[in-house]
Parts: structure tokens; sequence; C-alpha cells
């Protein structure tokens, strides 16, 4: 097939390709470039689709790194391709560090974006990786009920609540980050 490159590399020396790991399925795969911006390092994360490959997102970096880790010098890969390590021997003057990272839902919509503070208000949510999901909550509360629809979409019924809180979605690769299109308003 054709080579992967990734999007986003930094000085012309990330060396990508140092480190690779294939899901069990052969459908994911992460590469690691332990040289990018000067040795601080990155991986990548391809998913395919019949022959074709493409890139997630950007470019994953480590966080906390001390001095030019090498991140990306060795990735590991879980058999479903929802965990990922990625190992930086030489961070912190050489004592190195792993990093982990994990398949999280991320909610991009909310409708209706408002409802009683009684709760009861039927909510269609839509984003990414909701496949997995375990809860529904709207802020510290979890949903009355809930329903995938789909891996983008999940239909939920709001608890009672008071104020604008942020709607998430926990997954086994634990609880959704919060985002911009993710805000519920319970109305007075």
């Amino acid at each position: 097939g054709k080579k992967l490159t990734g999007g986003g590399e930094a000085s012309g020396q990330a060396k990508l390709g140092w480190s690779v790991a294939l899901s069990a399925n052969g459908e994911t795969a992460l590469i690691g470039g332990r040289g990018d911006t000067n040795h601080r390092g990155a991986a990548w994360l391809f998913t395919r689709s019949g022959a074709e490959w493409t890139q997630q997102d950007r470019k994953l970096i480590g966080g906390g790194e001390l001095g030019s880790g090498n991140f990306g010098a060795s990735v590991a890969l879980s058999s479903a391709g929802e965990t990922a390590l990625v190992g930086g021997p030489y961070d912190n003057g050489n004592a190195g560090a792993a990093w982990a990272f994990s398949e999280q839902a991320t909610v991009t919509g909310v409708s209706p974006n408002e409802g009683p503070p009684s709760g009861g208000t039927t909510v269609t949510i839509s984003g990414s990786d909701f496949g997995e999901a375990s809860a529904v909550h709207f802020g510290a509360e979890s949903a009355k009920s809930f329903t995938i629809n789909s891996a983008s979409s999940i239909t939920a019924v709001s608890p009672s609540g008071k104020g604008v809180v942020d709607v998430t979605v926990a997954t086994p690769g634990g609880p959704g980050a919060a985002s911009p299109g993710d805000q519920f308003s319970y109305l007075p």
C-alpha cells in the first residue's frame, strides 16, 4: 500500500515510523516519531477503511515532558485499538516515562440545548465514540435514561438541575472531556 505520513510533523526530523503498532483487526495503527520537535517526539494514529488509511485527529504528544524525551520511541496498541501506550525513554534526564491514551467519547452537539429544572427533556446528543457508552452526565448528575442510537448519536432524558452544565458521555476509556458544543441550560 501507500506510505503513511503524519500531518503536523515539526523540524523535518520527526523520524516517523521509528516505532509502529497495529490493532488485532488491522484497522488501527499507531506510529511513533521520536525526533519530532527537536526530539520531544510525537505519535500519529491512523485508521483503515478498506484500503484507505486516514490520520485521526492531530498528532499525540506527551504532557509534562521534561527535556527531549523522545516520546514515540516505542508504541503499543490494545487489541481493539482503543488504548495506546507511548514511551519516551529519554524523558527527565534519561529516567524515561510512558503516557497512556484512551479513546474517549466527544460530545459536539446537544439538541435541544435547554429544558426545565425538573428534568425530563428528551435530548439528542451528537458526537463520536459513543458505541460503548456506559453513562450520560448532565454536569454531575446522571441522565434519567439513555439510548445509544449509533456511535455518533445518543438520546438521553435530562435529570433535574439548574444553571448551565456540560453534557458528557462516559465509556470504558473514561469520562469524556468537556467541549464547546456540549452545554445544556436549565431554564429558570
